[in-house]
C-alpha cells in the first residue's frame, strides 16, 4: 500500500446562518458549489452560525438537495467574564470592541485548534461584520484562525458605516489584513466604506448570482395568477398595515410573500388575515425562483428577494429602506423605487408594471455584470 500519497485537507464553512433566512441557505448553496468547482475532492464541513438558532426543517431540505456537506457545530461564541464585560463597557466604543476581540482570542485558543486541520475555512457572505456582538464574534474567529497559518477567506460582503463607531480606522485595517486575497465586497457603498481604511479588497457581487443555470432551470409555480404582485417586505407590523390599507383599495393580485420565514411569518399571517391576501411562505430557495417566475412584479426590500427575482427575471420594485437594496437599485439603476414604505403607493407599483420592459433590461444588464464579477474568493480548479 502506497502511503506516500498525501490525503486531501477538507475545507470549512463558517458563520453559515441557518436560523431560515432562505437567502442565506442560497449563499451556503452557492458557495458549496464554487468551492466543489474550485477544490475537487475534499469534503466540506459547514459550522453554523453561533448567535443565531437553526432551522432544522429547513436545513433538513437543504441538505437532501446538497448531500455533499456535512453540518458540525457552530463556531466559539463567548470570550469575556461578566467582571469584563463590566469593565469594557466602561471603555469607549472603539476600546471596548477591541479589548473584547483580544478577550475572546485568549478563551478560544483551545477551542480553534482543530481547524489547523482545514485547508483552508471561508467566511459565509453577508452583513456579517458589523455590529457588537457580531463583530467581536467575527474579528475574533479570523484572528484566531490566522494564528493557526491557516487561510481565511470571505465571501462576498457587505459592510454598514456602523463599523466606524465600533472600530478605529487602524483596527479595521488590520483586522481585514487577516483575511486571504482577495476579499470582494458587493456593492458599491461597501466598496466606499472599506476604502476608507484598506486598499485590497475588490468590488463583486454576490455569490447567489452563480445559481443562474440552477435558476434557469426552475419552471414557474404552477396554478398562480401570472398578473399577481408579491410583496415581500420587511418592516414594522403597524407601517405595514397602513401601507397595505392603502394597497388593497385599489392594487388588484396583491399576494403577501417571505423569504426569511421566522422573521415575517407571525406578521405576515395577520396581515393576510387582516386584508383577506394570500401568503406564501416558501421551503427553499427553489420554490422561491419558482413563485417569483409566476408573477408581475416582486416589490422588495430584501437583498436576496432582489437577486433572486433576478435569477427569476421578473420586474423588481425595490424598496430603499435598507443600505443593501439602496445599493442595489442604484448599481442596477432601477427606474422605479420606494424610499420608505409609506411611498409604496398603487400609482408607484402601476407604473413599475408598465415600465416592466425597461426594468427588466436594467436587470438583465446588472445581472450580466455581477455574473462577470468577481463573486467567489475561490478560483476553479486551483487545487
Amino acid at each position: 500500500m502506497n502511503t506516500d500519497i498525501p490525503t486531501k485537507k477538507p475545507l470549512g464553512i463558517l458563520f453559515a446562518n441557518l436560523k431560515g433566512n432562505i437567502g442565506d441557505f442560497a449563499i451556503l448553496e452557492a458557495m458549496v458549489d464554487l468551492l466543489i468547482a474550485a477544490y475537487p475532492g475534499r469534503e466540506i464541513v459547514v459550522h453554523p452560525h453561533p448567535l443565531v438558532p437553526v432551522d432544522k426543517e429547513r436545513l433538513a431540505e437543504f441538505l437532501r438537495q446538497n448531500p455533499a456537506i456535512s453540518i458540525s457545530a457552530p463556531t466559539y461564541s463567548g470570550g469575556t467574564t461578566r467582571v469584563q464585560d463590566i469593565f469594557s463597557s466602561l471603555l469607549l466604543k472603539r476600546g471596548s470592541q477591541a479589548f473584547r476581540i483580544r478577550s475572546f482570542v485568549k478563551h478560544s485558543t483551545e477551542h480553534f485548534a482543530p481547524f489547523s486541520k482545514y485547508e483552508a475555512v471561508f467566511m459565509a457572505g453577508g452583513d456579517q461584520w458589523s455590529g457588537r456582538e457580531l463583530g467581536v464574534a467575527m474579528f475574533g474567529t479570523l484572528t484566531a484562525i490566522h494564528r493557526l497559518n491557516t487561510p481565511v477567506f470571505s465571501f462576498p460582503f457587505s459592510l454598514k458605516s456602523s463599523l466606524f463607531g465600533l472600530y478605529s480606522k487602524k483596527d479595521l485595517n488590520g483586522y481585514f489584513d487577516k483575511l486571504s486575497a482577495p476579499i470582494i465586497v458587493r456593492d458599491s457603498l461597501s466598496k466606499g466604506i472599506i476604502d476608507a481604511f484598506s486598499d485590497r479588497p475588490t468590488l463583486g457581487a454576490d455569490c447567489v448570482y452563480s445559481l443562474n443555470r440552477k435558476a434557469s432551470a426552475i419552471a414557474p409555480a404552477a396554478h398562480r395568477n401570472p398578473e399577481r404582485t408579491l410583496y415581500v417586505v420587511k418592516a414594522q407590523e403597524k407601517d405595514l398595515a397602513t401601507n397595505l390599507e392603502k394597497l388593497v383599495l385599489t392594487t388588484d393580485n396583491l399576494e403577501l410573500f417571505t423569504t426569511c420565514p421566522p422573521e415575517d411569518s407571525k406578521t405576515y399571517r395577520r396581515l393576510a388575515e387582516s386584508f383577506g391576501l394570500p401568503y406564501h411562505e416558501p421551503g427553499s430557495w427553489q420554490e422561491i425562483i419558482a413563485e417569483f417566475k409566476a408573477c408581475k412584479l416582486i416589490v422588495t426590500n430584501r437583498l436576496h428577494g432582489l437577486i433572486l427575482g433576478s435569477l427569476a427575471e421578473t420586474p423588481l420594485l425595490p424598496v430603499t429602506t435598507r443600505k443593501k437594496s439602496l445599493a442595489f437599485a442604484r448599481d442596477a439603476n432601477i427606474p422605479h423605487s420606494a424610499a420608505t414604505v409609506a411611498d409604496i403607493t398603487p400609482a408607484l407599483i402601476e407604473n413599475a408594471r408598465k415600465d416592466h420592459r425597461l426594468i427588466l433590461e436594467n436587470m438583465n444588464r446588472y445581472a450580466d455584470e455581477c455574473r462577470s464579477k468577481p463573486h467567489s474568493p475561490a478560483t476553479p480548479n486551483q487545487r
